[in-house]
């Protein structure tokens, strides 16, 4: 249940405020500047910064408090797949001290409040859950997975030496940029906050979106523009995606699993990232897949969902 006591973060306007014409074009050619922008710099390799001093504000952001790990799946839970079903669970088995709670689009939209006038555009629903999980994590704080991952080692261990500054997330060092399937944030972080603000900023002058890429470039834009989130970030702690996210596709190649064994055993993969394009067979003994699942079949995969209760 959210806090009463607790006041919320201001919403991103309840109705958006009308644009003349020409200001809408003005925007939307700066956001169209700016992904020319981010497309080149993912071709540029990473610079070391110089080190600045850091700022009082930054040395004075709340920790984040909330211990609610936020799960969405627009349909709701009778139309999760067995294998969200699992992500569910090992939240839920792995993190007794936190609420993991399970979102639908319906109720999601009710507690962010997000206008309709902006639910309703020419969005997938990946980009609608793109903005209820920044709209979330501004509010009220706390952990956001997407449900084709798995927990491995329970956040206590290990999430909040990596957030300092209250905000986390796993870097893309390559692209200058973050992963989205894992956030963590403290309520009102800058970062989030400046986040959320660019990428709502967007969609209330667009129709519809420009590339696939947008919600990443959202992020460096926040961070160019909002120099404070810039700052936290740059002294953030940066834990690379690749460890993590090495068996997204490959959770089937059973030569990677002796490797992969070795590394659960050392604690090396706090969390899994999957995205299940190929068909699950009927047996995936000797997989990456069967170890997180701690099962090798599709039949033991589904019997185990179906136990899953809510």
């Amino acid at each position: 249940m959210i806090d009463p006591a607790t006041p919320p973060a201001p919403a991103p306007g309840g109705t958006i405020k009308r644009r003349n014409p020409l200001s809408r074009l003005a925007l939307r050619a700066f956001f169209q500047v700016h992904y020319v922008w981010c497309a080149v710099r993912r071709k540029l390799t990473d610079r070391t910064q110089r080190p600045r001093s850091l700022g009082r504000a930054m040395l004075l952001a709340p920790p984040m408090t909330r211990r609610t790990v936020w799960i969405y799946w627009d349909s709701g839970w009778d139309a999760m797949p067995p294998l969200a079903r699992l992500s569910y669970d090992s939240w839920r088995r792995r993190n007794p001290g936190w609420e993991v709670r399970l979102l639908d689009q319906e109720t999601a939209l009710a507690l962010t409040g997000i206008p309709a006038e902006v639910s309703a555009k020419r969005m997938k629903p990946s980009q609608l859950a793109d903005l209820i999980r920044l709209e979330l994590l501004t509010r009220f704080g706390g952990v956001w997975v997407d449900a084709t991952t798995f927990c491995q080692v329970p956040l206590d261990q290990w999430l909040a030496p990596a957030m300092p500054f209250g905000f986390f997330a796993f870097t893309v060092t390559e692209q200058r940029t973050v992963a989205t399937w894992f956030l963590a944030s403290a309520q009102d972080n800058p970062i989030m906050r400046a986040w959320r603000d660019v990428a709502f900023s967007f969609w209330s002058c667009a129709s519809s979106p420009t590339t696939y890429l947008m919600f990443y470039d959202f992020f460096s834009l926040a961070l160019a523009r909002f120099p404070q989130a810039g700052r936290m970030w740059r002294y953030s702690s940066h834990l690379e995606r690749t460890q993590e996210n090495i068996l997204r596709y490959e959770y089937l190649t059973k030569d990677l699993a002796p490797a992969f064994a070795q590394a659960l055993e050392r604690g090396l993969i706090p969390l899994h990232k999957f995205s299940f394009r190929e068909a699950i067979p009927d047996s995936f003994a000797g997989t990456p897949l069967a170890l997180v699942l701690e099962c090798d079949t599709r039949e033991a995969m589904e019997q185990r969902a179906a136990m899953v209760a809510r």
